[in-house]
């Protein structure tokens, strides 16, 4: 075989019927058994035919196939890992939405990833907050959800339970002066009103994070998100200017300044002498000379307040299960509970004084067990529910984009601040034909002269109540005069209850005050759940739109401003502006229900259905 020419060696490879067998297709070049060889014995013309095969790319259909398909598969994986950042990104609302159970990969921060956690990491530091009366056994547990993590029930919880004691260490309180200097410091100064609970407790933060691993709070820093976080999240990721124009007629109005003020306020507190001696700075450095602690803490404390932080008794406390604990918007959830020496507790009520110790010279760790707090449960719950904490606030989508730089892509809510003015009492004389409802863009209401509601007026002459009266009245329902109610709404909800109470009570004593003040003073909270005169529905619906729709007029008047402040940019894209069109949208669901509500009562047919209806649901 070896002694025979190429040519030869070529007839037989073309005769041996199982090779053909498996011949490439006619559409490719043919690949010849003599390619491998130098050409040494070939003649002139198969050697131009060697080197003009050796010149050409040879592709097989195989190798087509396997780089479509590798095409293909870059793209599909590429597609999955975008989708997945953005659900990530936009959909998640707990800061543990990156929990592995790989322990190497735990405890990290990076830029592209931010923080991401390992579970077990999370379960030890939850349970040294997770501390009972019963010993060892524990009521409740840390579970891992698809969309991060929730604390649920070990065992069946009755109502009023005392679910968990929380160690005080764990608690940092502004109106404790026993734990240490600083503390007394802290609450002596709030008492003489030179700073306020949330700056008390800004600091209390910022000296614990300093400690590092001498504080027993070290492990609760560690899963929180960082200061780097914040710059680039949240409010702390735009500008001043920015978002004011961007916020402007939305519930974040104003809320930099807010910010702002409290910021300040604790930067000149911090390194004011005494406070300086207390956190172990030098009395050389200021915030403007190699400032210890930046405006970056500063402002990382103030977002923790923010999101972690009650009032509870008559000051404001950090509480580390909240970072546990998914918040929720109902009555029946879980709260907290001030207590001292074990047995007598404290009420909840902000005007509640706590009591003094009469002896305070007790050195700090005998103090700390004069305090507590009590996890305590309000309905009962079966094995495995998990346990939600009562902070509609915490849900809003400003909320969330003002702490997480995010929004909610579904079920958007809103805490909604309404003022009553005192203007809406007047003589109810003047009865004209239709609503129409004039609102300048500081909120005042007037009313068209085709009106069949009560004129607002300016003119105290011609309100016919006491004011002084009728807001001892209306505080008893929390609808005072010209104070902020906040009431929240959700998108697939647009009633709140509250609200329309208050929009009824006060129609109801504008035009009930000449029968007497003992019907007004004497009301019956009852009686305004039950349907009322045809004409104190019809006023109360109208003061309603009037409210509403000047808030609506204000969001939709900084439209153009917007997009001459930020010009070219995809503003559509930018957090603040998903908020303002998830609050126009509950605005506009709340305007609809008060109109339809006005529309029924202002039919007399439409009216009776509506009565009837109503006293057969009381």
């Amino acid at each position: 075989m070896f002694g025979s020419t190429p040519k030869e060696r070529l007839n037989k490879f073309n005769g041996n019927e199982e090779i053909k067998s498996h011949r490439r297709s006619k559409t490719f070049p043919t690949i010849h058994p003599h390619v491998h060889n130098d050409g040494s014995n070939l003649s002139n013309t198969e050697s131009s035919v060697l080197l003009k095969n050796r010149n050409k790319t040879v592709i097989t259909s195989n190798t087509a196939f396997k780089r479509s398909f590798s095409y293909l598969l870059i793209l599909a994986l590429i597609g999955i890992v975008t989708v997945d950042l953005f659900f990530k990104r936009f959909g998640a609302l707990t800061i543990f939405d990156r929990v592995v159970n790989n322990k190497a990969n735990a405890d990290k921060y990076n830029d592209k990833q931010g923080w991401v956690f390992n579970f077990e990491y999370l379960e030890k530091t939850f349970e040294l907050l997770n501390k009972n009366k019963d010993g060892n056994r524990k009521l409740l547990s840390l579970k891992q959800k698809e969309d991060g993590i929730g604390v649920a029930s070990n065992f069946v919880i009755i109502k009023n339970t005392v679910i968990s004691d929380l160690d005080w260490k764990y608690v940092l309180y502004t109106r404790d002066e026993f734990k240490d200097s600083l503390n007394k410091r802290i609450y002596m100064d709030i008492e003489k009103g030179i700073i306020s609970d949330i700056v008390g407790l800004m600091v209390l933060l910022i000296k614990h994070k300093r400690m590092l691993g001498e504080s027993p709070l070290y492990p609760i820093f560690r899963i929180l998100p960082s200061v780097k976080w914040f710059k680039k999240n949240g409010i702390f990721s735009m500008n001043k200017n920015d978002f004011q124009v961007a916020s402007f007629g939305t519930t974040m109005e104003g809320i930099y300044d807010v910010i702002e003020k409290h910021c300040k306020l604790a930067t000149s507190y911090i390194y004011s002498t005494i406070i300086k001696r207390e956190l172990g700075i030098s009395q050389e450095v200021d915030y403007l000379n190699e400032a210890p602690i930046t405006q970056y803490d500063i402002q990382w404390s103030y977002m923790v307040v923010r999101s972690y932080s009650i009032k509870i008794g008559n000051g404001l406390a950090f509480i580390p299960y909240l970072l546990f604990m998914r918040r929720a918007n109902c009555n029946s959830c879980v709260s907290f509970s001030l207590y001292q020496n074990k047995e007598e507790s404290v009420n909840n009520d902000n005007n509640t004084e706590l009591p003094y110790f009469k002896d305070k010279n007790k050195d700090y760790e005998s103090n700390m067990s004069m305090f507590g707090i009590k996890l305590l449960s309000n309905k009962n719950f079966h094995r495995g529910d998990e346990l939600f904490f009562d902070d509609n606030k915490s849900l809003t989508d400003s909320e969330i984009f003002i702490v997480r730089g995010q929004w909610l892509t579904k079920s958007h809510k809103m805490i909604l601040p309404i003022i009553f003015p005192k203007i809406i009492f007047k003589s109810h004389e003047t009865n004209k034909s239709n609503i129409g409802v004039n609102v300048d863009n500081t909120g005042n209401s007037s009313i068209n002269s085709n009106t069949n509601i009560h004129e607002f007026s300016s003119n105290t002459s011609e309100i016919l109540l006491n004011e002084e009266t009728v807001n001892i009245i209306l505080k008893r329902f929390d609808c005072s005069l010209n104070n902020v109610h906040n009431y929240y709404f959700e998108e697939d909800n647009a009633v709140n209850f509250n609200f329309i109470f208050c929009l009824k009570l006060i129609s109801y004593i504008k035009y009930h005050y000449d029968s007497g003040n003992s019907i007004v003073i004497n009301i019956n909270p009852y009686v305004i759940l039950k349907p009322l005169e045809r004409k104190i529905e019809i006023d109360a619906a109208s003061v309603g739109i009037s409210i509403i729709q000047s808030k609506i007029d204000k969001l939709r008047s900084s439209a153009i401003n917007i997009i001459n402040h930020f010009g070219d940019k995809s503003i559509h894209q930018l957090p603040v502006i998903k908020v303002r069109e998830a609050e126009m949208i509950i605005l506009r669901n709340i305007i609809k229900y008060l109109h339809y509500w006005y529309y029924i009562v202002n039919d007399i047919d439409t009216y009776e259905s509506y009565y009837y209806n109503l006293m057969m649901l009381n």
